[in-house]
């Protein structure tokens, strides 16, 4: 099973930020997760290894930006 970057475990449908990087530049973007495999996860149509993943709490409120 699949781990995030702080070592917590990543399962199906868990809200997660990840690096995407496109030759020379890098953003991070959220998802969900659609399938976990054992040391990489599908967020969407994109395979990321597991140390570019980091599992949001379900706990924590989504931050906003704006006034």
């Amino acid at each position: 099973m699949a781990t995030d970057f702080l070592g917590r475990t990543l399962n199906i449908g868990d809200d997660v930020i990840f690096l995407n990087y496109n030759g020379t530049f890098a953003n991070l973007e959220r998802g969900k997760i659609t399938k976990v495999f054992p040391h990489v996860a599908e967020i969407g149509m994109k395979r990321r290894a597991e140390y570019k993943i980091v599992k949001i709490p379900a706990d924590v409120a989504p931050v906003t930006h704006g006034r």
